[in-house]
């Protein structure tokens, strides 16, 4: 440290030693920007949200005892509630980015089969009354927590990810790509 004439020792920095903590810090800085990852990709936000809407649908069937169907269509996820004798929609909701979506029938599981071992009060009976041109969405969920057992591949340009469904809700995230 140097010394004053009076004999007295100045502290303080000088400006080298200020650059090189201020090199220090920037440097440090740019590390963790570039190591931090950019965010979710469209095929992700999708996944998580069709997860989401799979598992919030469930669960809303059981705990307010209704019965709640899920149509996935495109880049859109349709939600409805079961009124007296018809669907009622409840909410759209759209898909993230460009993200192909295909739903089908769970192996071994025929939706039509599936739709009359869950009880569905009379939703299904006044529907097949009316003719055949009713609409009935390709999902339902039961207030005993079942659910029509399916499988939904969503893809994007280089990964797809698809999510089974059981027949009591059980859901399994196999990432193909």
């Amino acid at each position: 440290m140097p010394t004053s004439t009076t004999g007295r020792t100045e502290a303080g920095v000088t400006l080298v030693e200020l650059l090189v903590v201020l090199l220090i810090i920037g440097l440090s800085v740019s590390f963790v920007v570039f190591s931090v990852p950019r965010g979710q990709s469209d095929l992700a936000k999708a996944t998580t949200l069709v997860e989401r809407e799979i598992a919030g649908l469930r669960d809303s069937a059981v705990s307010n005892v209704a019965i709640f169907g899920l149509t996935i269509d495109g880049r859109r996820l349709d939600r409805f509630r079961a009124g007296e004798g018809e669907w009622l929609l409840a909410q759209q909701t759209e898909l993230p980015g460009r993200v192909v979506v295909k739903v089908q029938s769970e192996e071994g599981w025929s939706l039509p089969e599936h739709e009359e071992e869950i009880s569905l009060g009379g939703v299904f009976e006044q529907q097949e009354r009316e003719g055949e041109g009713a609409f009935r969405p390709a999902i339902v969920f039961s207030p005993e927590g079942g659910v029509t057992p399916f499988s939904v591949t969503l893809r994007d340009r280089s990964d797809s990810v698809t999510i089974r469904v059981g027949p009591f809700g059980r859901m399994q995230v196999e990432a193909d790509g």
